[in-house]
């Protein structure tokens, strides 16, 4: 198992099935508005410039797919979540990057081409649309990223939301404890000690998730179902405030579990009480 810490340093991407579709229709949007004012379209001459277009769409699709898979750091494995962002239990598809990015741009193309052959860019009004898509500078700063982010899919490519899995969680939670009461059993330590000892180990060691959120600038967490991998997995978003103390609490309910402290917790799921 990778572990919660090296899935915060080699994140995971969550993105929502909502934010995906609208940028694909607001880029296929500005795309058709482009190609069409580039070749001076008319709904009359488009069969003769079939090849054109296609090699034109083409060209820029590649462009805007490359600026997305450019923002996706870590591991090359995404998650998508059905829906948009909402705290609720959703289906997750967690897919290698390359599938995504191939699909993403499959479906930009075809938008793209069905908009101009059927004549939709007239209707599309926002001139703005033709602002600002084409910077090829791959250096901008955060700024520049602030101010060209046109959706809630470049948004939340710049606000992680790291994944994370039930083994890893039930790994850390258990495996600290563990080491924690290892720890006060061979140490001289008396009874009314224990449950400090036991609080500031665990926030040593959450202190490090915390660090790791922050260079993420995450504000959510996707917690997956199950091990690590691909596929079709139930997944739940929480904020990142809530996912550390959730975690800090189970993980100190479980240390004096383990102590015989409060030895009922054991027998508890605690994951689907409190994750």
């Amino acid at each position: 198992m990778p572990g919660i810490i090296w899935l915060l340093k080699n994140p995971i991407l969550t993105v929502f099935e909502s934010h995906v579709d609208e940028w694909i229709d607001i880029t296929s949007d500005w795309i058709a508005r482009v190609v069409a004012k580039d070749l001076r379209l008319r709904p009359e001459n488009i069969e003769g410039n079939l090849k054109t277009i296609e090699e034109e769409v083409k060209e820029i699709v590649d462009i805007e797919v490359e600026k997305i898979d450019s923002r996706i750091i870590g591991p090359r494995n995404i998650a998508i979540a059905e829906g948009g962002l909402d705290f609720d239990e959703k289906n997750c598809l967690i897919l290698e990057i390359s599938v995504f990015i191939d699909e993403l741009s499959k479906r930009l193309e075809y938008e793209a081409l069905r908009k101009i052959y059927q004549g939709e860019w007239e209707e599309i009004e926002d001139e703005d649309l033709l602002e600002g898509f084409l910077d090829e500078d791959e250096e901008e700063d955060e700024l520049e990223m602030e101010k060209n982010a046109r959706t809630s899919l470049e948004d939340t490519l710049k606000r992680y939301i790291p994944s994370v899995f039930e083994e890893d969680i039930r790994d850390f939670v258990e495996g600290l404890s563990q080491l924690i009461i290892l720890e006060i059993k061979n140490g001289k330590t008396g009874d009314e000690e224990v449950p400090f000892i036991v609080k500031d180990k665990i926030s040593d060691n959450i202190d490090n998730f915390i660090k790791e959120f922050e260079k993420l600038k995450s504000e959510y967490i996707n917690i997956i179902r199950g091990e690590y991998g691909t596929g079709i997995r139930t997944c739940k978003i929480m904020p990142v405030e809530d996912f550390v103390n959730k975690i800090y609490k189970v993980t100190f309910e479980w240390a004096l579990g383990l102590l015989g402290k409060n030895p009922e917790v054991l027998s508890r799921d605690y994951f689907n009480e409190e994750f």
